[in-house]
């Protein structure tokens, strides 16, 4: 169980699905720091697009966003910040690592220039 704090992550699965209610979905699997493995849903539904926003600006590729091309394929294998919280036990339900948010570092451009590759988390940069 990682501790709340901010870590690196990777995108290792991503997939895109609808929820309930129809709205679009990207169903995404990280590693964060060295090795945890945490579950998120990003939402395109208004009261959540902000995680959507800033899982795209946290991976360097917010003119996707902006463009409306939010698809998995565009989250696989990014790399970024992610600001991890704990979700306390419910009923038959441990508590969990989950994504409170998407962090754009200091001096981090929302835009990575064409021809960059995104880069492994360096084991230097995991705060642990």
């Amino acid at each position: 169980m990682l501790e709340p704090d901010i870590y690196p992550f990777k995108v290792v699965e991503a997939t895109d699905t609808r929820t309930n209610a129809g709205d679009d979905m990207i169903k995404i699997k990280l590693i964060v720091g060295s090795s945890a493995h945490v579950y998120d849903n990003l939402l395109s539904h208004p009261k959540m697009v902000f995680k959507l926003k800033h899982f795209f600006e946290a991976v360097g590729i917010a003119e996707h966003f902006e463009r409306g091309e939010i698809s998995a394929k565009n989250c696989l294998g990014k790399t970024g910040y992610v600001k991890i919280a704990i979700e306390p036990a419910s009923g038959q339900y441990k508590e969990k690592n989950v994504v409170d948010d998407y962090v754009v570092q200091e001096g981090q451009s929302k835009v990575r220039k064409p021809g960059v590759a995104d880069m492994e988390v360096a084991a230097d940069d995991i705060p642990f």
